[in-house]
């Protein structure tokens, strides 16, 4: 359990994530 790198899929996910809230509130990209 003791990793220190991230697991791909974890990183894969955030990436979704952050995608999906920029895309849903374009307004607060600048």
């Amino acid at each position: 359990m003791g990793q220190t790198l991230l697991d791909p899929v974890e990183v894969e996910a955030n990436f979704v994530e952050l995608r999906d809230a920029t895309q849903s509130f374009p307004e607060d990209r600048g």
